[in-house]
C-alpha cells in the first residue's frame, strides 16, 4: 500500500529587479557591523525596520553573487539576500523560502510575503524571476526499500557515494559548505538506503530519501502533524520523493521570448514534474530484463 500523505513547494528561490532606498541599506550596513562584533551569524543581530516596523534579524555573513546583506524575519518567513545597490533596474534581490515557510503560509502566500518585505522596506520591485523551485511527495507505506540500483536514467551516469549540501545558504540563513555533485549519489547508513540523489543543481534533480527519519533527526515534528501519523508507529514508513528544478532547467522549459517569471514557470511546472519522472523512473526488474525502457515502474514511483 502506498499512500500520499503530502504533496506541494517545497523549496522556492526568486530573484527580484530592484532596489532599497539608501536609508534602509545605511542601517542594514550598521545592524551587520553589530552582527559581526558580537559573531551572531546563527541568530542573526535583531533590527526594526521599514514602514511596518519589521523586526528582522541580520546575519554577519553576506551571500555569494555580491549580496552584501543577508536577514530572516521569523522562521516561517524567509531568507533575504541584498545588494548594497540602490539601482532599481538591477537584481538587487535573491529570496529563499523553504519548507516550513512554504507549509505554513503556502505557496501563494509565501510569494505575496517575500514582496510585502521588500515593499515594506521601501523596495521598487519591477520584475521577479524564478531561480529554484522543489516539488515534494511524501508517500507512507510499510515495507519499501530504497536501492540506488533500481534507478534508470536516460544518461549513463556514474555513481558514487556522497553527502550533498547543494544549498550555500541553510533554512536559517547561514553559509554551509558546497559537496561536490555527481549524477547519482546516495547516502547508506547501517546497510540501508537513507537517501539517493539523482541529477545535478543548478539543472533538474530527483532525491528520494526517508522524510520520516529525517523529521526525527532533524527535530521537525511538525511534519507528523501534516501527516496525521504517530511518530512512534514502528511499522509506519515516509520515504519522500522530491523533484528540484534549478535555474538552468527552468531556462530550458522556457522559451527565448519568455521570462522565468511566475506565470511562465507554474504554466510549465506540471510538464516538467511529469517529464523528470519519465526521464528517471525507480523500477523493479532492471537487472531481470535485456532492455531497460522495458523495465517495469515501481509503484511507489506510480
Amino acid at each position: 500500500m502506498y499512500e500520499i500523505l503530502y504533496q506541494g513547494v517545497d523549496t522556492l528561490d526568486v530573484a527580484f529587479k530592484g532596489a532599497l532606498p539608501q536609508n534602509i541599506l545605511d542601517e542594514l550596513e550598521a545592524t551587520k557591523i553589530e552582527a559581526e562584533k558580537m559573531h551572531s551569524d546563527k541568530q542573526g543581530y535583531g533590527v526594526t525596520l521599514g514602514s511596518d516596523k519589521l523586526k528582522l534579524f541580520v546575519k554577519a555573513s553576506g551571500k555569494h553573487g555580491g549580496f552584501r546583506y543577508v536577514f530572516i524575519d521569523d522562521p516561517t518567513g524567509a531568507i533575504f539576500a541584498v545588494k548594497a545597490d540602490t539601482n532599481p533596474d538591477n537584481w538587487n534581490f535573491f529570496v529563499s523560502a523553504r519548507a516550513l515557510g512554504l507549509l505554513c503560509k503556502t505557496y501563494e502566500g509565501m510569494k505575496a510575503h517575500m514582496e510585502n518585505v521588500l515593499t515594506s522596506l521601501g523596495a521598487q520591485i519591477k520584475a521577479a524571476h524564478i531561480n529554484r523551485i522543489d516539488y515534494a511527495i511524501d508517500i507512507a507505506t510499510t515495507n519499501f526499500e530504497l536501492d540506488m540500483r533500481n534507478f534508470v536514467a536516460r544518461s549513463s551516469p556514474k555513481i558514487r557515494p556522497y553527502f550533498s549540501t547543494e544549498q550555500d545558504l541553510d533554512e536559517h540563513g547561514d553559509k554551509v559548505s558546497n559537496s561536490e555533485d555527481h549524477h547519482i549519489g546516495s547516502v547508506m547508513r547501517g546497510g540501508r538506503f537513507e537517501s539517493v540523489t539523482i541529477g545535478k543543481m543548478p539543472r533538474r534533480q530527483v532525491i528520494v530519501y526517508d522524510k520520516l527519519k529525517a523529521a526525527k533527526d532533524l527535530r521537525t515534528p511538525y511534519w507528523f502533524d501534516v501527516w496525521g501519523i504517530d511518530p512512534t508507529d514502528p511499522g509506519r514508513q515516509v520515504w519522500r520523493i522530491e523533484i528540484r528544478g534549478g535555474k538552468k532547467a527552468l531556462e530550458k522549459i522556457t522559451t527565448k521570448a519568455q521570462s522565468r517569471s511566475y506565470e511562465t514557470i507554474e504554466a510549465s511546472l506540471p510538464k516538467f514534474l511529469s517529464e523528470t519522472l519519465e526521464g528517471i523512473r525507480f523500477v523493479t526488474d532492471k537487472d531481470t530484463v535485456s532492455n531497460i525502457s522495458r523495465s517495469t515502474v515501481h509503484p511507489i514511483w506510480l
